[in-house]
């Protein structure tokens, strides 16, 4: 009888990520929802969703103003939906409902934060985070990319986050967060110029747009 081959060798345990794209702001510097802003032919939520979904999953979309028409003009059926009655609080609120939705819906080992005004982070950035985080330990607790020596966007957030952040007073920011896990926060350098890209303003989306 002839000898069945075992591979002994440990596995790597599997990663548990989901995704949380922050898109309920009012974008008033803009004048128009930012969710919906073209660029490379797609919106950017559709950037986002895209540069995600290759290890998140499930990815949630946290809506507030022009929620209706956002959720009307997004294609992508795998996303899911939270509306947040109270995005007026700022954007820390849409990461506390993102968060306390997640909390409801399964075990998971962290999460891919994505603010909609960042989008354009590469999906290699996404893939050098989640390899970043050990699910065994939830370490490091947060995890920023850098590029040029500046810190950018999207940030993972180990589930060990997860508790502080929902139970955050409204006046609460990220940065209290993640200074609150200084001890357990990790940079992770990126060959990833997109990390840095903040559109807030006409003037950002042209610079975007052109390449500046």
């Amino acid at each position: 009888m002839s000898a069945i081959a075992t591979d002994l060798r440990p596995r790597a345990p599997i990663l548990h990520l989901a995704g949380l794209i922050l898109a309920a702001g009012e974008s008033r510097r803009m004048g128009q929802p930012k969710a919906l802003l073209e660029w490379r032919g797609r919106s950017f939520l559709g950037h986002c969703f895209s540069a995600l979904e290759g290890v998140c999953d499930p990815i949630l979309a946290i809506v507030g103003h022009e929620a209706d028409a956002i959720v009307r003009a997004t294609p992508e059926a795998r996303l899911r939906w939270i509306r947040n009655p109270e995005y007026r609080l700022g954007q820390f609120s849409s990461l506390q409902a993102g968060i306390r939705a997640l909390l409801g819906m399964g075990n998971y080992d962290g999460v891919i934060v994505c603010p909609v005004d960042h989008p354009a982070f590469a999906a290699s950035t996404i893939h050098a985070l989640a390899a970043a985080l050990n699910p065994e330990t939830g370490e490091p607790a947060i995890i920023v990319p850098r590029y040029a020596g500046r810190h950018g966007h999207p940030v993972l957030y180990s589930a060990r986050v997860f508790a502080s952040i929902a139970a955050a007073p409204a006046t609460a920011n990220a940065r209290a967060i993640q200074e609150k896990f200084a001890d357990s926060k990790r940079e992770v350098e990126v060959a990833d110029p997109g990390v840095l890209s903040n559109v807030d303003t006409p003037a950002d989306l042209q610079n975007l747009r052109s390449g500046a």
